[in-house]
């Protein structure tokens, strides 16, 4: 996305909101979590031999590829992410975050309002159920129509507000 805003010469504001401190922990416990165990290793190597913290193994590749400062990093929860914009706000969101029971459906409902008329709010992981259900339970509750598309095996739903 970084990459494509620096090619459009546009001034465009595009956030990135996570926790991102869990992250180490998650790819620590890769046993449990389903990670990759070669990412554990990726964050060890790079922790010791470069005293990096895991903000700044997330932001590596941005500097590297020059496309950094097009991309504000924002740790914040869920539950309160929504709360930073104001209303009719954002152009387009893209929820890629926790795939427990209720939790996307939160997303959306505290989300909608900050979304413009004409801004679509999107998200993947379809194949979870919960994830599922939330989209169909929001687009029920708010009479809205979604989009599904299936692109490389990833299922992603897409919502845009009239």
């Amino acid at each position: 996305m970084c990459q494509l805003i620096k090619e459009s010469d546009k001034d465009i504001k595009f956030d990135s909101i996570d926790l991102f401190w869990p992250i180490e922990h998650a790819i620590k416990n890769h046993e449990v979590t389903g990670h990759p165990k070669e990412f554990n290793q990726y964050i060890t190597d790079l922790t010791k031999e470069f005293n990096l913290n895991t903000l700044d193994i997330i932001k590596h590749p941005l500097r590297v590829l020059g496309i950094e400062k097009y991309v504000n990093l924002i740790t914040c929860d869920e539950q309160y992410a929504h709360g930073i914009y104001e209303d009719n706000s954002i152009q387009f969101l893209w929820i890629d975050g926790d795939h427990g029971k209720n939790i996307v459906y939160n997303d959306l409902v505290n989300f909608w309002p900050k979304i413009k008329n004409g801004g679509t709010i999107g998200g993947d992981d379809m194949v979870y159920n919960e994830v599922a259900d939330d989209v169909k339970k929001f687009s029920k509750e708010y009479n809205v129509k979604v989009r599904y598309e299936n692109t490389d095996g990833l299922n992603h739903f897409l919502i845009t507000k009239k």
